[in-house]
């Protein structure tokens, strides 16, 4: 679990993880874009998105005002187990 804030414009940007990964990212405020393989999600407050992770990705706050967001990442291998 991560609590992610941003002003707009901030963006974070990740390599990928373990094959088979992903997250969710669920918007408390603000909009975020959510960039992975050269195809772009957008979400606002009240909304989630879920993606794959195991492969470069990047987490961009969009918009005019700050946002704040949870992110869960789920890894291959913590569901393997």
């Amino acid at each position: 679990w991560y609590a992610v804030t941003s002003e707009p414009g901030g963006a974070l940007e990740s390599e990928g993880h373990q094959r088979g990964s992903v997250e969710c990212l669920s918007v408390n405020a603000g909009e975020f874009e959510v960039e992975v393989s050269g195809v772009t999600q957008r979400a606002k407050a009240g909304e989630t998105l879920r993606y794959r992770c195991d492969r470069p990705h990047t987490v961009r706050c969009v918009g005019d005002v700050s946002g704040e967001a949870s992110m869960v990442c789920i890894l291959k291998a913590a569901v393997m187990e």
